[in-house]
């Protein structure tokens, strides 16, 4: 994949909102620590389990926010794996989009904005 695709895959989105869930400005919320275990991942299997990580979190997340998770499907999980075991390069933008992503204020993944 190229770069104009992983940034605009929508998959890739949908796992960005997740984590991007964990910062929560308005309640004082800020598990940094959940975005770094995506971007410090050293293979697709270490990515597939901070992914696993922040999904068993999410009822204690949608519990201390008063706000709804979205949460990624199979195939959405399946697809952003795929994607970063194709090269260590295309490891390398996946991860670090997903964490850029799950920083910034709002991620667009096609329904609406999320803040």
């Amino acid at each position: 994949m190229n770069l104009e695709n992983i940034l605009n895959d929508r998959s890739i989105r949908i796992i960005a909102q997740l984590l991007n869930r964990f910062i929560d400005r308005e309640r004082n919320i800020y598990r940094f620590d959940v975005i770094d275990s995506v971007k410090r991942a050293r293979s697709p299997e270490e990515l597939l389990d901070a992914l696993y990580r922040a999904l068993r979190e999410v009822p204690s997340l949608t519990r201390a926010t008063g706000r709804e998770v979205l949460v990624p499907s199979a195939n959405d999980i399946a697809k952003v794996v795929d994607a970063a075991r194709k090269s260590k390069e295309d490891f390398n933008m996946v991860k670090n989009v997903i964490a850029c992503y799950a920083l910034s204020y709002s991620v667009y993944v096609g329904e609406g904005y999320v803040h």
